[in-house]
């Protein structure tokens, strides 16, 4: 992908399994976006796409998600995306100093597959499987039948070096998911142990740890069962504004992302956060628990505890029931924009 005017000083780069939702994340964003600009805080963003692939993407799955209610299909065919992000931040809770933040999203979009380390077999989608509750959350899969191309080596090869070039990367866990195929890992490693080859004798490679930051985002926290999860070890929060729904805070986010490591049999996500913790420096590594639809809001405008889920089993799938609330989808990539500036000499940053 060609970028207009000079490279961006920050880029991040979109990681994740094969339906762990990076689609409906991405979708989920300019939502994120408006709503982050009708909250008191007083931040305000401009999202927009760099080239018109990347607005004609942001349009079409905004709609489907805020308009039709329905999750995006399960990503078939490789893509090239990228936005900018244009906001003032506030210096702290205590600061009125702002500060204007721009970076760019560049999102090498792929079947997650490609993640595997068997990504040359070609997969033929069937019926999504239930999850737990009985509905399939985060994104729809491709119609029944319809074959995806096993993806080539220079797929791969592209993959390899959107990561290598991103100076953070978003990776997003599906505790579903995981809880079903155990898998995650698999996912995980394959490509860091490729990505890592890579970066063997560059002078960022330091001690055997990749240079790169990495926002570690639970996604589906408005699933029924990581909702109780997050109750059931007293870390949730409520927001002050409407619609005043919970949240898991980010300093609790590590320990909620390990509790879930232990307490889910079947799970390799003890695995996955042995090689995080590996592979990338400490410092350069944050958590968060995200949900792109967020929870359901009725009439009242106020989120109801007594009944959580934003999605239903309609005609044809899983559709949403209210209101798209993203919770902790634009957090994650401001927190590693500022970690990435922070990080760099002075006249790069």
């Amino acid at each position: 992908m060609t970028y207009p005017g000079p490279p961006p000083s920050v880029r991040i780069g979109l990681w994740g399994a094969t339906g762990s939702g990076k689609t409906t994340y991405l979708a989920a964003i300019q939502v994120a976006v408006h709503r982050q600009g009708a909250r008191s805080t007083g931040d305000n963003w401009v999202l927009n796409g760099v080239d018109p692939e990347s607005s004609e993407f942001l349009q079409q799955r905004t709609h489907e998600l805020v308009t039709k209610r329905v999750f995006p299909r399960q990503t078939n065919v490789a893509s090239s995306y990228c936005w900018r992000f244009t906001g003032e931040v506030r210096g702290g809770r205590m600061i009125k100093r702002t500060r204007t933040v721009s970076f760019e999203l560049d999102v090498y979009d792929v079947p997650g597959v490609l993640f595997s380390s068997n990504s040359q077999a070609p997969v033929t989608f069937a019926e999504a499987e239930p999850q737990s509750g009985g509905l399939n959350f985060g994104e729809a899969p491709a119609p029944v039948g319809v074959a995806q191309v096993a993806p080539s080596n220079d797929q791969e090869e592209r993959l390899l070096e959107h990561l290598e070039n991103s100076d953070g990367i978003l990776f997003l866990f599906d505790p579903i998911r995981d809880a079903r195929t155990g898998d995650a890992y698999e996912y995980f490693q394959s490509m860091l142990e490729k990505l890592t080859a890579r970066t063997i004798g560059l002078d960022s490679h330091v001690g055997g740890r990749l240079p790169h930051f990495l926002a570690v985002c639970v996604t589906k926290f408005d699933e029924p069962e990581i909702y109780r999860r997050a109750r059931g070890y007293r870390m949730t929060t409520t927001d002050m504004e409407q619609p005043f729904a919970p949240r898991v805070p980010d300093e609790q986010a590590r320990f909620f992302f390990e509790r879930l490591c232990r307490d889910t049999p079947g799970s390799t996500a003890d695995l996955v956060r042995g090689s995080i913790q590996a592979h990338f420096s400490p410092d350069r590594v944050g958590f968060f628990v995200t949900s792109a639809v967020g929870f359901y809001v009725g009439p009242t405008g106020r989120f109801q505890p007594a009944d959580p889920s934003n999605v239903e089993l309609g005609q044809g799938g899983a559709k949403i029931r209210g209101g798209v609330y993203p919770i902790n989808v634009l957090e994650p990539l401001i927190w590693l924009e500022e970690k990435i500036r922070a990080s760099k000499p002075r006249g790069q940053r």
